[in-house]
């Protein structure tokens, strides 16, 4: 009479995330008839593609071993851009196995400020991200494609009038980087004196000052 209680094994292995190798996952200990055969279920995992379904004879020594190996998908990886970010030290537009690192890493350019934001195709695989000027951040590759676009914002300055002692002097503007900015045509007034021209400051502000002449 077979044995009704024989052991056998059902391994489980993953494609490492370099495409190179396998590594084991899941091991099962499962019993069956000795010399009959048997198809063990196979597994569903994220980011990988399943291989065809084996079926073997049960040993009567307990040998028996099916091994799933489960090979990694790759997915699209786009590296966008954007005119004031320059993109050195990130991951270029590619293919890459599921679970791979990604690299963000962007530095401003002249006229722009504050933090790089990289705004995801697809938030739901990939939320968006921010990094600091220069610095750099990493996600897993996930499964499916996304790309990520690097945005980052101009300087904008202040553009205040001061009548130097008249009155009636327009109100501030705005003046963005690499922008022309039409100024103001109001022009105060000074009793016993006529507009001569304009003088100004360059901070981060700009203060622009009204030169007077008694006799123009």
């Amino acid at each position: 009479t077979a044995n009704t209680n024989t052991a056998y094994k059902v391994i489980h292995q993953q494609m490492n995330v370099n495409g190179s190798g396998w590594t084991t996952v899941e091991t099962e200990n499962k019993t069956g008839t000795t010399d009959t055969n048997v198809t063990p279920a196979r597994r569903s995992y994220t980011g990988f593609t399943s291989p065809a379904a084996q079926t073997k004879s049960i040993a009567p020594n307990g040998s028996m071993v099916i091994t799933y190996q489960y090979t990694r998908n790759r997915y699209r990886f786009t590296l966008g851009s954007h005119a004031g970010v320059t993109t050195t030290g990130s991951s270029g537009t590619g293919d890459y196995y599921y679970g791979a690192t990604i690299t963000l890493k962007g530095t401003l350019k002249t006229g722009y400020t504050g933090n790089i934001t990289w705004k995801s195709s697809n938030t739901s695989l990939v939320g968006n991200k921010t990094t600091s000027n220069g610095a750099a951040t990493t996600f897993g590759m996930p499964a499916g494609a996304v790309s990520m676009t690097p945005s980052a914002t101009l300087i904008t300055y202040t553009v205040s009038y001061n009548a130097n002692g008249g009155s009636g002097a327009p109100g501030a503007q705005t003046k963005t980087y690499g922008q022309t900015l039409t100024l103001s045509s109001t022009k105060p007034t000074m009793n016993g004196k006529s507009f001569v021209h304009w003088s100004s400051a360059l901070t981060r502000r700009i203060y622009i000052l009204f030169r007077w002449c008694l006799y123009c």
